[in-house]
């Protein structure tokens, strides 16, 4: 079992850090969840829910850490990957998504979350609702929410960029 975490390494980190907003913490929790699905391997009753087990404790580490801390959320940066691209596609590509996140990390964080495992991680909407102990339509719920809030930001940066533009 331990063989098959190794593929989860990435997407763990990029859950701890849409959770955290703070790279070095995202590693910390990345690293904390692994530790702990190594000491309790033996809990895990079904391979093929590997990937949702390693959320929950993520998930649960960072509801410790922002217990005991009582953070305050904010900005992290996101690294996103575009290899194999053209340089130019490639810059297109990396500023899309990036703009993407920084309209993502305005959300509320039940909104954020949900958005995120459903967009990125593309876990099902039964997944979310087990991962965060809530029901499908409360999942559902947020991310219709979601959508819509990233659809308004959407629009109100490029209506500014717009006016930028405009202005030069």
């Amino acid at each position: 079992m331990l063989e098959n975490l190794e593929p989860f390494i990435d997407r763990v980190f990029r859950f701890a850090l849409s959770l955290s907003r703070d790279r070095h913490l995202a590693e910390d929790l990345t690293q904390e969840c692994f530790l702990r699905a190594v000491r309790s391997a033996d809990q895990l009753k079904d391979e093929l829910a590997i990937r949702s087990w390693l959320f929950r404790i993520t998930l649960n580490l960072w509801k410790d850490y922002c217990k005991k801390k009582r953070i305050s959320f904010h900005e992290g940066d996101w690294d996103v990957p575009g290899a194999g691209l053209p340089p130019l596609e490639r810059l297109v590509q990396i500023e899309t998504r990036q703009s993407a996140i920084e309209l993502m990390q305005t959300l509320p964080d039940k909104q954020r979350t949900v958005l995120f495992l459903s967009a990125v991680e593309q876990l099902s909407n039964s997944e979310i609702a087990s991962l965060l102990n809530t029901n499908e339509n409360a999942v559902k719920s947020s991310l219709s929410i979601a959508r819509k809030r990233m659809r308004e930001l959407r629009a109100r940066q490029k209506r500014s960029r717009k006016l930028k533009n405009e202005v030069k």
